[in-house]
């Protein structure tokens, strides 16, 4: 067993984690002995490639950051079970094309978790609050913007 490891290792094509985790179970099942077992960690952390030791998810959690961050620029961008705050501005995809609009609830309540739309009070606004178009939704889930005018 001891060289079957051994020959992983020289590979340098392992996760250096799931390795050690390995290595401990062998030990454990009796296997390898102790020496072996602290032989093989010890080749095993001399021997990594750095480059190879990537953490996915902690990978993908910080590129979803990223994401939004640029994708909101600041804004949050609205998602079912949000909760709205009276006069923030939220960025929200009315028309399913990608692109996000900068949408507000301006509405009676102090706050909402419902959809936008759903609801008396949701505009489409400008990045600095101005609105230009209520927004209400048909039976059918489409947006209707009313544009307003004064």
């Amino acid at each position: 067993m001891k060289e079957f490891i051994e020959s992983i290792i020289m590979s340098k094509d392992y996760s250096l984690d799931e390795l050690e985790t390995k290595i401990k179970k062998l030990y454990l099942l009796g296997d390898l002995t102790s020496d072996e077992m602290d032989y093989l960690l010890s080749l095993a952390a001399d021997n990594v490639d750095n480059s190879s030791q990537v953490d996915l998810f902690e990978k993908i959690v910080e590129l979803e950051h990223r994401i939004v961050a640029l994708e909101g620029a600041g804004y949050a961008i609205w998602k079912a079970g949000y909760v709205t705050k009276k006069g923030e501005i939220v960025k929200f995809d009315i028309d399913g094309d990608g692109e996000y609009e900068f949408v507000m609830y301006d509405g009676g309540r102090k706050e909402t978790s419902l959809s936008v739309g759903r609801i008396d009070g949701w505009y489409k606004v400008t990045s600095t609050g101005t609105k230009t178009h209520t927004i209400t939704k048909n039976s059918d889930g489409t947006f209707l913007l009313e544009e307003i005018t004064e």
